[in-house]
């Protein structure tokens, strides 16, 4: 295919993305539901980490404290991810069902997604290992300009950025055709096809999504100094954690529902009912 067929694909997958939204609003559940048990989750477990802190004495610390520190940040990153993953498969169950002409609910999702737990969960660990790796590849920043820290984090970033792209290809394969963990990390050989799509999205669309968010919010920021502490900065106020919402929500789903759309339509290159959209399916 030619640069510019594949950057027709992109747009057809970004289109139909919509075009879903628009047919079957229950398709908003995950992304409304998600940042919300992400900020729930991430107090429980920072809240948990502070109790067993303080009833532990200084002495057990000196002795055991990296070994903690370590558990905390296992267990810490095991369960975000396991939310993420969980939601996540409960949407690409969901996308799916639509792209069949079904109806699909929530609870259809749920019961996909519980189906898959043991998967589900050998992902979220594989997620948790490499989040470990690249939080202590890190390092700690040292005083004045740390060049090795920038670089470390440079490096770290770029795995998790590639891991998260990598997950977004297995989670649908896992889901929606049932296959087994290993078996999705398998098959991202043929799914590694599709980069010139997967990066209009992770260079183009995110980029721009971020960007509308921006160039709302920071005339809202303004405004709110200005006429603080006065009400209407309180509306202000209001628009901008409405604005801020309403960009997570729209990430949230497009992310979901692009890669689900993307390994149903040019991976596996099933037919689309009830669209007009036409791919070619990566050979």
């Amino acid at each position: 295919m030619t640069f510019f067929g594949r950057l027709k694909n992109s747009l057809e997958l970004l289109k139909l993305s919509f075009h879903f939204l628009g047919k079957d609003k229950s398709l908003l559940i995950v992304p409304i539901m998600l940042p919300a048990l992400n900020i729930l989750t991430f107090i429980v477990l920072i809240l948990a980490g502070l109790g067993f802190l303080s009833k532990t004495s200084e002495q057990f610390m000196g002795v055991y404290g990296t070994i903690v520190i370590f558990t905390f940040l296992a267990v810490f990153f095991f369960v975000m991810s396991l939310v993420n993953t969980f939601f996540g498969a409960v949407h690409s169950w969901m996308v799916f069902e639509v792209v069949k002409g079904e109806d699909t609910t929530f609870k259809n999702g749920l019961r996909r997604a519980s189906q898959n737990i043991k998967d589900i969960i050998f992902f979220s660990l594989s997620m948790m290992a490499i989040r470990l790796v690249t939080f202590y590849m890190r390092g700690r920043k040292k005083e004045g300009l740390d060049i090795g820290f920038y670089i470390r984090s440079t490096f770290a970033g770029w795995i998790d950025t590639l891991a998260t792209i990598l997950g977004k290809l297995v989670l649908p394969a896992m889901i929606i055709t049932e296959m087994s963990f290993t078996e999705a990390v398998a098959d991202l050989k043929r799914a590694s096809k599709t980069w010139p799509e997967i990066l209009t999205f992770e260079i183009g669309v995110q980029p721009i999504v971020n960007m509308i968010t921006t160039i709302i919010t920071i005339p809202l920021i303004l405004l709110t100094i200005i006429s603080f502490p006065s009400i209407i900065s309180w509306i202000f106020i209001t628009l901008i954690i409405m604005t801020i919402l309403t960009g997570s929500v729209l990430k949230s789903f497009l992310n979901a529902t692009y890669y689900a759309l993307l390994y149903i339509a040019l991976i596996e290159g099933k037919k689309m009912k009830n669209s007009s959209a036409v791919f070619e399916v990566i050979k």
